[in-house]
Order: C-alpha cells, then sequence, then structure tokens
C-alpha cells in the first residue's frame, strides 16, 4: 500500500496496524477488503430496516457491519454499531433510530476516504 494512502486511511480513523495484524500481515489482502467495503450493503439493508421497523433485520445487518468494521480497524464505526446493536437487543428502537444517524455519518466519512477518487 503506498504511503499516501495509508496515511489517507489512518487520518480517517481507521487503525491499520490493528486491522493489518488480523489480516496476518497481508497489506494486499488488508487493501482488497478495504476496498470493497463500501460495496458491502449491510449498511444499506440497517436503513431499509429502521425504515420498516424491521427490528430483527436491522439487529442482524447492524452486527454484521460491526463485525466487518471491527476487522478491518474502523473503530469509530465499531463502536456506533456496538451501541445500536445493544439498543436493539434491548428494545430501544428509539435509540436505534437516533444511534443511526451518527453511525451513518461515520460510515459515509469512511466510504469517502475509501473512494479511488480520493487517490
Amino acid at each position: 500500500m503506498e504511503q499516501n494512502r495509508w496515511d489517507a486511511l489512518q487520518n480517517a480513523g481507521i487503525d491499520l496496524p490493528d486491522a493489518l495484524r488480523r489480516m496476518a500481515g497481508n497489506t494486499e489482502l488488508l487493501e482488497k477488503f478495504l476496498m470493497r467495503f463500501p460495496e458491502d450493503d449491510n449498511f444499506g439493508i440497517l436503513g431499509r430496516a429502521l425504515d420498516g421497523a424491521d427490528w430483527d433485520t436491522a439487529l442482524i445487518a447492524v452486527h454484521t457491519l460491526k463485525g466487518i468494521s471491527g476487522n478491518l480497524g474502523m473503530g469509530r464505526l465499531c463502536q456506533c454499531c456496538c451501541r445500536m446493536v445493544e439498543q436493539l437487543r434491548a428494545g430501544d428502537t428509539a435509540g436505534a433510530r437516533a444511534s443511526y444517524n451518527e453511525l451513518a455519518g461515520v460510515y459515509r466519512a469512511l466510504c469517502g476516504a475509501l473512494s479511488p477518487a480520493v487517490y
């Protein structure tokens, strides 16, 4: 991974050393997963599930997004997802809807940083 890409991703809040450890030091594999992250549909599924008050689907989608973001070193997104998972499990649907706004902002910022146009 080129240094300018590495720096930009770190500046976006991705803990690349942590993510690289999870990928057994394979930089190419990490870069592949990072660049494919915006293609994952769980964020879209989550939004549609919240719009339709489908709490079970929302829980599955945000839990999946939590795992993906955690493995890719996206700590802030993972924290947002953790909060939302807890709220949904507790039946706090109003809290989950409110948390979605922060989660969406963090998600969109990460996707923007991962955009090939940035490099």
